[in-house]
Parts: C-alpha cells; structure tokens; sequence
C-alpha cells in the first residue's frame, strides 16, 4: 500500500460513551456506553433452544383441532389468460368434501400461473385433491411476458390491460408494462449534474448488470388454520411476521371487530418479507370456515411457495460512474428496470444514495409487470441487488485508477462507523497481504482472490407497540407482548432486557409471546424487531420498579420519588434501610404489581446538533464483508472459503444470537450469489424448479467459516441502545464474493446468480 492510499485509513476512531440522551421523568435512562449492564451483552442461550431440538415447539403445521378439514386450492395453470368456465358441482359432490368457494369468477382475466380459481376444504388432504381434479376448468390461454426484455418490447401483451387496475396506480406514471421512473431512490432526491460529474472525471466506468429473481424458500410454509367462533369471531394460528396485520386484514375483510380475531404464532420457520398480512390463504381458509362451521387448515406446498409465496425481483441494471484521478467520485447514475411480477417494489437505488459521497447523482427506477406472481419484501429489499452493481462498479474502478478497492472506498465512504470497520476489516483479514499475494501468478486451474463489499440499511422504527410486565410477590416476573418470534430470537432479549431492568436472573423470567390477546408487538421486518420493543419492555419494567418503589417507600422511611434502584437495591438518603428487589416483592400488598410500557418516538441521543460529524450513526446501520474465494477456472465451480463480517447493531443485547444472525445472512446472501434462480420455461412460462431439489439453495457442504466482529455503538437513539440486525448482513455478501472471482480470475461478472456456466463464460471474455 503506497503512502497516499495509508493517508485515506485516517486517524483511529474513539469508540467513546457517548451521553446519554434526554428522557421524560417515567423513562428509564439509556443504556449508554458507559453502563455498567450484567445481562444485556451477555450470550445468553435461545429460551426456545430445547423447545425446537426436541420437536415440542407447535408451530401452525402442528396445529390439530376437533373436526379440523384441510383446505387446497384450485390455481391457474397458466400465466396469462382468461377464465371462460368454471364448474365445481361434482366437487361439492365428492367423497369428504364439506366445502368449496370459488374465488374467480367466469371472464376473469388470469395474469400468473398458481392464481386462485377455487378453494375446497374436506375431511382430509387425500379427499380434498382428489376432489379438486373433478372441477370443470375451461380456459382461454394468451401470450405471456415472462422478463424485463419481454415486457419492454415493441408491441409486447400487456399484464394490465388499464392503467387503473395495475397495482400502485396513481404514484408513479404507468405506460405499457412499464411503471415509474422513481427517480432519487425511496427516501433520496437525485443531486448535481451527472453530465457534468462524467464530463469532469478521469475515468469513466459503465456496466450493464441483471439479477435473478430469488424465492424466499422459508423452511415452514406459508399457511393458517382457522377456527370459525359461534359469536362471529375467529381463532386464527399462522405462520406469519405481524400478528397485528393479520388481525387487521381478517377484520377488515370480514367486516368483525378487531376483538373478536385472534391470531396466534407462537413459533414461526422463517420469514424473510413475505409473511405479511394475512395473505389469501389465510383469507380462504377463513371463508372455507365460515361456510362449513369448521376448523379449516390451509398450508401451501412447495410449488405454491415458489409461485405464490413472494420473491426478490429481478433487476436490469445500467449503471455510469466517473472518478477524478484520486478516487474522488464525480457522478453516479443509474437506470434499473426489475419486475416484481403482478406487483411492485423492484427498485433497487437507494445503496447508490447511501454508501458513498458524491455530488452528482441521480437515479430512475422502472417497475416492469409480467406475468409471475408477486413479488414480497426480501430481506433488504433492493439493497443486495444495487450493492452488487455498485461495488462492483467500485472495483472495476480501482483495478483502473490501480487504487487498493478499500482505500479507494475509505475515499469516498464518509460514514464513522463503516469506516472504522473498514479499517478493521483490512487489519483483522491481512487484507493488503493476501491481495498481493493473490494478485501474482498462481499455477494450476485453481485461483484465489479476495473481494470486499459494504452494507448499508435503516434503523427502522415501529413506534406505539407496547409490552407488559408483571412482577410476582416471590421474586419473578413475566413479560407479555404480542411480537411474533420468527427465528431471530427475541423471546431471549426480551427477557435479557427485563432481567437487567429489574436485577433479576433471566430465568425467572417468563416471555408469553405470539398473541393477539397480548400488547401489540412490532411486525417482525425493516430490522426493526428489537429497535422497537426493547424499549417499550425496558420502559414497562421500570415502571414496575416505580410502584414497587411506592409500595415500600414507609419501609424504607422515604417518600418514593427519594427511592433509588441501584443494582437490585432500593436505597435512600433518608435513611439506612435497604430492601432487595427480591425482599421488596416479599412485602408487596397483593400478589404482583403490573408496568406497561409503549415505544415511543427516538430520543435526540448524539444527534441533537444535526451538524454533528457522528449524526448519521444512529440513522443508519453499517457493516462491511470480506471474503476469500478458490475458484476452478476448468469447471467454473467457485468455493468461498472464507468471510469476514464486521457490523453495527447499536448496542449488542446478546452477541450469540447476534452472530446467529449475521451467519444467517450471510450464508441467505452467499446463496443468492451461487444458486438461487426461479427458472420458467420460455414457451409454456411455467414454473421449472419449484422445489427445493431443482431450485438450489446453499447447503452446509457450500459453507465457509464465517468469522464475526460485532461492533458496539452507543448512539443513544432509544433506553436499551439496539438497533436491528437482520437485514443488513446479506446485503454485500453477493457482491464481495463477485469482486473476489474477479481479482482471482480477472473475470468481470455482472450476473446473478454467477453459476459455472456464467463463470467460464466470463472467463472466456476477460481481455
């Protein structure tokens, strides 16, 4: 590394305390980095850890009720068309079957294959198939548009044939099958001239890349069992990641008070984006068991998850880039086109607004409709898709200007946190050793490279969720809260959070989670599980060492506001007593005392002077992945062999989880870069590979050693500190492993997923 690149490290960040924010009188104060905490940061095991190895955790698939039927749905067979009849007097006939609902009507226009014709519910799933082929079905088939190509040509059939039906009518311009553009990016304005910032640079750099669409996979699928009530109402059990927008969307379509829906998720498998809402299967199977007065069990199989079950979209990337002589950006600019199917959400611009410094830029987004099903948020949305064409953009640049990728980052990456870790990154993974090492002749078909990326994400919040504590005269306590556990592990933070709250162990404490009945809990997306009820436990266990502090302040000789709560000990100036908080629930009147809590907006924390070189910390979260590849040039196979992540979660409540989930993304983002692609056929438009056989996803076998740095910061944004986790760690997986092929081989890939056949062809085409 020459002297200018060292000079770009700059000066060792201060990993400082910043002061704690400003709080109202019944807040609790922040966790800040200075507290001294005995729980929160500790690795505490998964509460639900034995519950799931030992197979006694119910999940909805689990769920068996009296008299229970099981539902499945008649769907189309084709991706473009019209429904001409549709007959199902034989089926109410058949064998078991107790009921039938027809969801399309005859001269219904049919835009995806897996759409729903008909639903049936029968005495089991055997009868309920066989039922299902004795339906009359006549259809008109038409032309299908399958891509972006497709849907953009000339002349090409239209997936609405209105403006005024197609989805997101009214934001943004439609034309054709084209909707947009976005320009600036969701949350950004485009700046500057990019004619001017490309007229002005030294290097101009311009690429075309495409991504694939990815399906979610989650290993529980998609489904609900519900249970029709004499007084209208409903239990409902779903695999879903928001309780409360399932409640909503049933209460609404059915015309019930909230009340009277209960949903339950008591364990969820997954859930990347897609379960949201109560989704039609959980709206049919609610209309199957209104009709017959049964419990009705809907689950959708593989192929309907791959069909039906949402996706990440797939992306057509222009991308333009011009640099000074030093590295300096002088202009970004992208044009992206990405079908989300039948749907939207294919923009992929915001990374190109928000990683690097530059005062040029500008972004247009184009949705593209074809006929697939939906597309659903995907962990990130968007972001793995524009981090891939944007640094792979950024290396192309640096082997240009024969600038270190990471120094030529460090160049235009102004934010604190990602810098440090960029800086981290180099030390922790010999970055400038293993780049020259691999950089020189390597004998045999085997080559080695190492590739960077940056990750960038929001620290999202859900504001007005709540959590109640309850604590019991011998010492423990039990938090309430209708939050969905969908794999991250937020039934142990919580009781973390209320353990360190109340200076007791975290085994007495009880987490009843998964429940409409109990305070509203976030929806478990955006990252922003933890970020939102944290805070609202913290503040309802606080509030519970209040009126236990009321209760005993004549114990103690003191009014209660005098009453201080030091580990675990109410004391007072007034006088010498000291009572435990164990002794003190001993003494209460009743059998327990009750705080509710409820997550406010952000506290001002280390942002209150917007001028402030540190104000973005507590906005965004950052993180940076460094990988090492082998790659085959004979076969195309590539191996990753190693990954680095270093990333910022605000303040860490429990680092074995934490690691969890960035393993977790990481391994989803490595999947991405490798394997995963929804394949249609291109004459019939039907699906391929909707299993998990033909549709490849990464298994242990594909798996390197992930190394993990989490990075504490204390941004005093909120009481406990948290900020979310995970969506951000599968952002620049893709992409880091697309830059080591390239310093490994010299091939430049712009596709995704870089399978062999993609490999040797870059191969072949490298200059």
């Amino acid at each position: 590394m020459s002297k200018d690149e060292k000079e770009w490290l700059g000066p060792e960040w201060d990993l400082k305390a910043y002061p704690a924010s400003k709080r109202e009188k019944d807040e609790p104060a922040t966790w800040d980095g200075e507290a001294s905490l005995r729980v929160v940061g500790q690795p505490i095991p998964r509460l639900d850890g034995e519950e799931k190895v030992t197979g006694r955790a119910h999940y909805t698939t689990d769920i068996q009720l009296p008299e229970m039927l099981h539902a499945v749905v008649i769907r189309s067979p084709i991706p473009s068309g019209k429904l001409l009849e549709l007959n199902v007097d034989q089926v109410r006939m058949a064998p078991g079957v107790e009921g039938v609902i027809e969801v399309a009507a005859p001269g219904a226009v049919l835009r995806y294959e897996g759409q729903p014709i008909a639903a049936i519910a029968a005495r089991s799933p055997r009868d309920a198939r066989r039922a299902a082929r004795l339906a009359v079905v006549r259809l008109e088939q038409k032309q299908a548009v399958l891509t972006v190509g497709e849907a953009t040509a000339a002349g090409a059939p239209l997936v609405f044939n209105s403006p005024s039906i197609a989805p997101g009518k009214g934001k943004l311009p439609i034309s054709g099958n084209l909707r947009g553009p976005a320009t600036g990016g969701r949350r950004f304005a485009s700046t500057g001239s990019t004619e001017k910032g490309i007229q002005n640079a030294h290097t101009v750099v311009e690429h075309r890349f495409t991504t694939a669409v990815q399906t979610h996979s989650c290993l529980e699928p998609h489904g609900s069992v519900v249970e029709p009530l004499a007084d209208g109402g409903m239990n409902i059990w779903t695999s879903t990641q928001s309780i409360s927008s399932v409640v909503r969307d049933v209460a609404r379509a059915f015309n019930i008070p909230r009340p009277k829906v209960r949903v339950r998720a008591h364990f969820v498998g997954g859930g990347f984006g897609s379960k949201f809402g109560a989704g039609q299967h959980t709206l049919m199977a609610a209309r199957l068991a209104r009709e017959t007065g049964k419990p009705v069990r809907l689950i959708l199989d593989r192929r309907e998850e791959h069909l039906c079950g949402g996706n990440r979209p797939s992306s057509v990337q222009s991308v333009k880039m011009g640099f000074q002589k030093d590295g300096t950006l002088t202009a970004i600019d992208l044009i992206s086109h990405g079908s989300a199917g039948v749907g939207t959400g294919a923009g992929v611009a915001a990374p190109f607004h928000m990683i690097y410094a530059c005062e040029n830029r500008q972004s247009r987004e184009f949705d593209v409709f074809t006929n697939t099903g939906a597309a659903a948020a995907f962990r990130a949305p968007g972001h793995p898709q524009g981090v891939f064409a944007l640094e792979g953009m950024m290396d192309e640049a640096a082997q240009r200007l024969e600038i270190d990728p990471i120094v030529l980052r460090l160049k235009n990456d102004v934010h604190p946190v990602r810098r440090e870790q960029w800086k981290r990154a180099m030390e922790q993974f010999d970055w400038v050793a293993k780049r020259k090492a691999f950089s020189e002749a390597q004998e045999g078909t085997l080559q080695r490279g190492v590739g960077a990326a940056a990750s960038v994400w929001y620290n999202i919040v859900q504001k007005k969720v709540s959590a109640t504590v309850e604590l019991f005269a011998d010492g423990t306590a039990r938090v309430l809260s209708g939050v969905q556990d969908i794999g991250g592990g937020i039934r142990t933070v919580v009781a973390q959070v209320a353990a360190e709250a109340l200076y007791l162990p975290v085994e007495s404490i009880a987490v009843e989670l998964g429940d409409s009945h109990f305070p509203e809990g976030p929806g478990s997306g955006g990252s922003k599980t933890t970020s939102s009820l944290a805070p609202a436990v913290h503040q309802a266990a606080h509030r519970v060492v209040q009126k236990l502090a009321e209760e005993i302040a004549p114990l103690l000789g003191a009014i209660p506001e005098k009453i201080r709560f030091e580990r675990g000990v109410f004391k007072t100036d007034e006088s010498r007593a000291e009572l435990s908080i164990q002794e003190a629930c001993a003494r209460l009147k009743g059998d327990s005392i009750v705080g509710h809590g409820e997550r406010k907006g952000d506290r001002t924390g280390i942002t209150a002077d917007p001028d402030a070189t540190l104000a973005d910390l507590g906005k965004i979260i950052a993180g940076v992945q460094l990988v090492q590849v082998a790659v085959d040039c004979e076969t195309g196979v590539v191996h990753v062999e190693d990954v680095l992540a270093i990333q910022d979660c605000g303040r860490v409540i429990n680092p074995l989880q934490a690691r969890g989930q960035v393993n977790g993304g990481v391994i989803q983002g490595l999947s991405y870069a490798l394997f995963e692609e929804r394949t249609l056929d291109p004459l019939s438009g039907l699906l391929l590979n909707g299993n998990l056989e033909t549709y490849r996803i990464a298994g242990v076998a594909d798996l390197p050693p992930i190394r993990v740095d989490l990075m504490n910061t204390y941004t005093g944004r909120n009481s406990t500190g948290a900020m979310g986790l995970g969506e951000p760690t599968t952002v620049p997986t893709a992409a880091a492993i697309r830059n080591a092929i390239f310093h490994a081989t010299g091939a430049f890939l712009t596709e995704l997923p870089m399978t062999p056949q993609r490999v040797l062809a870059a191969l072949k085409e490298r200059v």
